[in-house]
């Protein structure tokens, strides 16, 4: 190695050592204030001069909903029709307020003031070939928009209707609910049907834990029947053998015990007899 080469390299090494002693270490205050917000901080900031609105005045009011259920071997039919009203002082946007829909949904539909709008599962109004199709679709979508404008103290009826099968849970089944406008009330609904019946418990939304229904029917021995583990949007399914035995439940009772370690929650769930012919649904009171 040359002595210019000597010479260089000492020079580089004592320009480095001098920037070392020249340049302050970085504090903890100084190290907070280099440091980047998280993009959700940054939002929140930006928007700190608008007032957000309260959860008080983005809630809807469930004034009434309905539980429907059929079964034809593995599969069901599920269809969920709720009412809500605007209890703010503004005007609400119901389409923040709607449920996705999954591939088992069939149907979603609001009704308002008389007027009612299938927002999936309608009728086709003309396909590309049509010359009004698109005066048809810029017409529903007005209407879409108009509808999904709900006034205050005004309601609105949201219905979704599913097909999805069965799932063996525990020592009975299981069935994947729509999801819905406001989470459905823990109840039990008693299905009877031509080739028997079918008791299905929707369990509280915040329930954890591994969960046994007990059925006490007004007449004959009370049944245990063990769940596993429940789960949020998720109601489960007893089968009976003897639609009779629905009559004897309704005037009985039926209880739900759900253990989360050492917790326990047991509850008697609200009873809604349901003839599979009939074309009124179940009611819950509110």
């Amino acid at each position: 190695m040359s002595a210019l080469h000597l010479i260089r390299d000492g020079m580089i090494t004592a320009a480095e050592l001098l920037a070392l002693l020249l340049i302050a270490p970085v504090g903890p205050a100084a190290a907070a204030e280099t440091t980047l917000q998280p993009a959700a901080t940054r939002t929140a900031a930006a928007r700190s001069g608008a007032p957000s609105p309260t959860a008080a005045e983005r809630r809807l009011h469930l004034v009434d909903a309905a539980l429907e259920m059929r079964f034809l071997g593995l599969l069901a039919d599920v269809r969920v029709v709720q009412t809500v009203r605007n209890d703010t002082a503004r005007t609400l946007d119901l389409g923040t307020h709607l449920p996705s829909t999954e591939a088992s949904v069939d149907r979603l539909s609001i009704t308002r003031d008389g007027r009612s709008l299938a927002l999936l599962g309608g009728t086709d109004c003309g396909g590309d070939d049509d010359p009004d199709a698109g005066h048809v679709r810029a017409s529903e979508d007005e209407a879409i928009a108009d509808l999904m404008q709900l006034p205050p103290g005004r309601q609105a009826t949201v219905e979704v209707a599913a097909t999805d099968t069965l799932q063996p849970a525990g020592l009975a089944w299981s069935i994947n609910l729509p999801a819905t406008v406001a989470p459905l009330r823990a109840q039990a609904l008693l299905v009877s049907q031509a080739n028997g019946g079918h008791v299905v418990v929707v369990p509280p939304a915040d329930a954890s834990g591994v969960a046994t229904v007990t059925l006490r029917p007004a007449s004959g021995p009370a049944r245990s029947v063990e769940l596993g583990r429940v789960r949020a949007g998720v109601a489960y399914v007893v089968p009976l053998a003897d639609a009779h035995t629905l009559v004897s439940l309704a005037e009985g009772a039926i209880e739900l015990e759900v253990v989360s370690g050492h917790d326990v929650y047991w509850t008697t769930l609200a009873v809604a007899p349901r003839q599979s012919g009939s074309t009124t649904l179940a009611r819950v009171a509110d």
